[in-house]
């Protein structure tokens, strides 16, 4: 999931420098790749985070959030793209999921190591 956080924030600072089309394909392509990385195991992360009885209320709760982002992100991006600009709102996001990959190493990893789960996301033993 780290790895997949850097990536898009790399693709996310790319379309922040980008000038031409060239510049958007290749970060389209680097982002992409982040989000084939990382998504797919968000949801096993859950459902390796819940107690075994609870797993469909965790994931219940998981995609409720995607619904409320869905609604929030446009509301919210417009107003960054309105008052720091494209750099500034591709420049937000790439921060952000630094700031993600971070959490990833920093909560993710000894959440999952307490529990002694280390092949869903790659973390390796302590």
């Amino acid at each position: 999931m780290t790895s997949g956080y850097l990536l898009l924030a790399a693709g996310l600072a790319g379309y922040a420098m980008a000038d031409g089309l060239p510049g958007h394909l290749a970060a389209t392509v680097v982002w992409s790749a982040g989000d084939v990385l990382m998504f797919g195991r968000s949801y096993a992360l859950v459902v390796d985070l819940a107690p075994p009885d609870a797993r469909g209320r965790y994931l219940a709760v998981f995609g409720t959030c995607w619904g409320f982002a869905t609604v929030l992100a446009p509301l919210c991006g417009t107003r960054l793209l309105e008052h720091a600009g494209p750099a500034g709102l591709w420049g937000g996001l790439a921060a952000a999921c630094l700031l993600l990959a971070a959490a990833q190493l920093t909560v993710i990893r000894p959440l999952l190591r307490r529990q002694g789960s280390y092949a869903i996301v790659g973390a390796g033993p302590p």
